[in-house]
């Protein structure tokens, strides 16, 4: 959000500050996808099979952890074992840090819905 919001501030002749067009841009989104946003067909049945089959999930977001949360609250925190998001990591997309967190997490066996920190 603060490399668009920089980009807006610089586009528009800084008329609003950076800081706060990041934060309406997250508020907007963040608004979107709790109303518009609707899981793929089966994706929720896949990865319910997967929990029940003792497969651990994870959701591996670039967006932030408001987003993040937004989305986990509409669907179920319970459906995955850890969440790692854009703050979780030095670097986002193209970035392989977020993957990389992923990994790192299933190899020391966390579990339980807890954040990478």
């Amino acid at each position: 959000m603060e490399h668009t919001a920089g980009h807006l501030h610089r586009t528009t002749g800084g008329r609003a500050p950076a800081a706060h067009l990041a934060g309406e841009l997250l508020r907007e989104f963040a608004d979107r996808v709790a109303t518009q946003v609707v899981p793929r067909s089966g994706a929720l049945e896949l990865v319910d099979a997967l929990r029940e089959a003792g497969i651990p999930t994870a959701l591996v977001s670039a967006s932030p952890r408001a987003v993040v949360d937004t989305v986990l609250t509409t669907i179920g925190r319970r459906r995955f074992d850890i969440t790692i998001t854009v703050e979780d990591t030095p670097r986002t997309k193209p970035a392989p840090d977020l993957a990389a967190a992923a990994r790192l997490c299933r190899c020391r066996g966390q579990r339980g819905g807890r954040r990478l920190r």
